[in-house]
């Protein structure tokens, strides 16, 4: 079978996200560790939503007894609500988000055991000392990533060029994010990581970028993020496939 071209490589990696949901309506743990950081987002939305309709009839009211007007008072509310539930739409992925990471980690070994049979995790030391390289390790990708994307703002200030340049390096920063779960099983170092990503920069390019574009779209955002996860896995799963065959067969 010959080599595929990086363009071909490029659109396979998009195409995990897409595979990601389907590992999660094909694994059943997968699906519910999906769906609790949704649930708990959402029913902090619908408090945060609760509130604002609070507010804007509590202050409503005190406006028209102020000498407003009824009128007045309650369109002012009315329009406060409004903006109020407006933030809450654009700020609920950012919140979904934040509550989703803690259950990625176990996302993506329940899609590696379910394709693999086993989740890959290397257990050569105590507890403690594990929590321990898992911190260290995770500082060394945050520091990383904002040492570079924090720069890399400015490039939003060039025309086109600039955006498409900042949404390749996010996209890049989101794949190793979201790959960082079954390599980091492997006690891989932030050095071999990224060797592995340049290993295989098309197939991670293309996945890192379609989630980056996702990640733009309210609501979608929210899918995205297990979806993401569970691609990943499935994604880093089939590339060790591929590296294992073509050295057997080279053997």
């Amino acid at each position: 079978m010959p080599p595929m071209s990086r363009f071909a490589r490029f659109f396979r990696g998009a195409g995990f996200l897409f595979r990601g949901f389907g590992l999660l309506f094909s694994c059943p743990r997968a699906g519910v560790l999906a769906l609790v950081p949704l649930v708990m987002s959402l029913v902090a939305f619908l408090a945060i939503g609760a509130l604002g309709v609070w507010l804007a009839g509590h202050y409503g009211g005190k406006l028209a007894d102020g000498g407003w007007g009824t009128l007045w008072a309650w369109t002012a509310g009315v329009l406060a609500f409004l903006a109020f539930l407006v933030a809450g739409f654009f700020t609920f992925g950012m919140i979904a988000s934040l509550a989703a990471a803690p259950f990625n980690g176990l996302l993506s070994e329940a899609v590696e055991k379910h394709l693999t049979g086993g989740t890959g995790e290397l257990r050569d030391r105590g507890p403690a000392a594990e929590v321990l390289r898992s911190g260290v390790s995770a500082g060394k990708l945050l520091a990383l990533e904002f040492g570079v994307m924090i720069p890399a703002l400015v490039l939003l200030l060039v025309p086109i060029v600039g955006a498409l340049v900042y949404a390749a390096m996010a996209g890049f920063f989101l794949a190793l994010n979201y790959l960082d779960s079954p390599l980091d099983r492997r006690k891989l170092g932030l050095r071999r990581k990224l060797a592995f990503c340049s290993e295989h920069r098309a197939e991670v390019m293309g996945f890192g970028v379609v989630v980056y574009l996702a990640m733009l779209v309210p609501l979608v955002n929210l899918l995205a993020v297990p979806a993401a996860a569970a691609g990943a896995t499935g994604l880093f799963v089939e590339l060790c496939l591929e590296t294992e065959s073509e050295r057997a067969g080279n053997g």
